[in-house]
């Protein structure tokens, strides 16, 4: 557009205007951009969750024969849409054509040890809500999902502290996978998130991830304890609604500020990391103690004194 010269007045008018334009656009690109890198970052952390419970079963689990029905039904059926896949372009993953079929050979075969298409677990056609995530992680056995997220204690505590009491507990996921799908078909969004909105957002994907992968542990502690894992027992004493928990062990252990602590209730197991440890109330961030070392061990949630627990290092 050209200006004439006779006519400043006019030239300053579009630049201020061009200026507004050019900024209010700026900041459109800018939240999409945020949008589907935040999204892009969800979507893969779910992904390599349900493929890692995939290959800590694969190593733990002797034979392929001896997976539950169901996740052999999904590696099968996953394994021939991957074959499908890694004819495109778009494809990104590592795996070839060639590696698909002799895995599956393999397992079909009963070949020890056998080797998991784990990509196969992680396959979605559509953008990952909270109704994807059940789904991928229901192929790997990980079940009640839902529950676990909407019934932590810290869910609740972090909607309350948002002014978000009794909402839907997947709220941050869902929106953001709509906002993601929004911006990403060139619609312009009906609002723009402020920063400090986008700060609520993050915390809540966080804990999502957090809980997300501590029922992700414990239901594949269901099909198998890892290796590693050191039983400690049942508890000798139990206190502050059993965040603070005393053990003394028949075997030799290692412990560590930040290891796992595993137990199982009535709706399933429960993990969290170990956040102190004592003896004799003084503090330690490491024990390497023998058979009938007493300790204490705090954990951020409320254990049952009556449970069976095992430490997994971190």
């Amino acid at each position: 557009m050209s200006v004439p010269e006779s006519r400043p007045e006019v030239r300053e008018l579009v630049e201020e205007l061009g200026l507004a334009v050019s900024r209010g656009m700026r900041k459109r690109l800018d939240y999409s951009s945020l949008v589907v890198s935040l999204y892009g970052a969800l979507e893969d952390y779910v992904e390599r969750i349900a493929e890692q419970c995939a290959e800590v079963l694969n190593g733990a689990v002797p034979r392929y024969l001896d997976l539950p029905e169901s996740m052999r039904r999904c590696h099968e059926k996953g394994s021939l849409s991957l074959v499908e896949q890694v004819m495109r372009s778009t494809y990104t993953g590592q795996l070839t054509q060639r590696d698909l079929i002799a895995n599956v050979h393999g397992c079909l075969e009963g070949r020890t040890p056998y080797r998991l298409n784990v990509e196969a677990f992680s396959i979605h056609t559509a953008n990952v809500r909270h109704g994807i995530v059940r789904e991928m992680l229901a192929r790997v056995c990980v079940e009640g999902v839902d529950e676990a997220v909407g019934s932590d204690i810290r869910t609740i505590e972090l909607l309350d502290r948002y002014g978000r009491s009794g909402g839907e507990p997947h709220f941050y996921l869902d929106d953001l996978a709509d906002r993601r799908n929004m911006v990403a078909h060139g619609e312009v969004p009906p609002d723009v998130l402020s920063l400090d909105v986008l700060h609520e957002y993050i915390d809540g994907l966080r804990l999502f991830g957090v809980l997300l992968f501590e029922r992700a542990l414990c239901g594949v502690l269901h099909l198998t304890l890892p290796n590693a894992a050191v039983p400690l027992g049942r508890p000798t004493a139990s206190y502050k609604s059993g965040r603070i928990l005393c053990f003394c062990p028949d075997v030799r252990f290692t412990l560590k500020l930040g290891d796992s602590l595993v137990w199982e209730t009535g709706a399933g197991w429960r993990v969290c990391a170990i956040e102190s440890l004592e003896v004799n109330r003084k503090p330690y961030s490491s024990l390497i103690g023998n058979p009938k070392d007493k300790f204490g061990a705090g954990i951020p949630v409320n254990g049952n004194g009556k449970a069976e627990y095992w430490v997994i290092p971190a």
